[in-house]
């Protein structure tokens, strides 16, 4: 069969068409390839950024309980410091007791100690000195304590530690 020139002449151009387009979608699918790739290394990025957005989170939560336990510390600390500061000393004198000291320094200086009986804060003071034996101090000794403006420093817990020492005591 004998073909035209203009038959040849289309016959060759289809034949180029379908030669581009196989190359056209070889490119279309090695590029859709890519982007498969690609979407997939997004996709890795992503759950990394979650991931460390967790944990950002969870170290920024960490660090606000922590300055939160050291604001409540530090101002523990500086109530403690204040008190270091602001002690009073006593020179033991014949006849002194913790009782009778406590007694002329806390009388009715504090809502917290029973009937006004500032004599029952004598454990806190004992326990301020350090004194082994609360039930003998010796002449000459230097007694610190807290002023009775200062008193409501001391914590509830501590007072009532105090107290029931004062009250068990022989």
């Amino acid at each position: 069969m004998l073909l035209t020139r203009a038959t040849r002449f289309t016959l060759g151009a289809v034949c180029l068409a379908v030669a581009v387009l196989a190359v056209s979608c070889a490119t279309i699918d090695k590029t859709l390839d890519e982007v498969d790739k690609g979407l997939e290394k997004a996709e890795e990025t992503v759950e990394r950024v979650e991931n460390t957005i967790d944990k950002v989170d969870n170290t920024v939560s960490r660090v606000a309980k922590t300055a939160n336990r050291v604001e409540n510390k530090t101002k523990e600390l500086g109530s403690r410091v204040e008190n270091i500061v602001k002690t009073k000393r006593h020179l033991v004198a014949k006849g002194d007791t913790l009782w009778g000291l406590a007694s002329r320094l806390y009388r009715n200086s504090d809502a917290r100690i029973p009937g006004g009986q500032g004599g029952y804060l004598w454990p806190l003071i004992c326990e301020q000195n350090g004194i082994s034996n609360c039930h003998v101090i010796e002449i000459g000794d230097i007694i610190r304590y807290l002023p009775a403006d200062r008193l409501s420093t001391v914590n509830n817990t501590d007072l009532r530690r105090h107290l029931q020492v004062a009250f068990d005591a022989p």
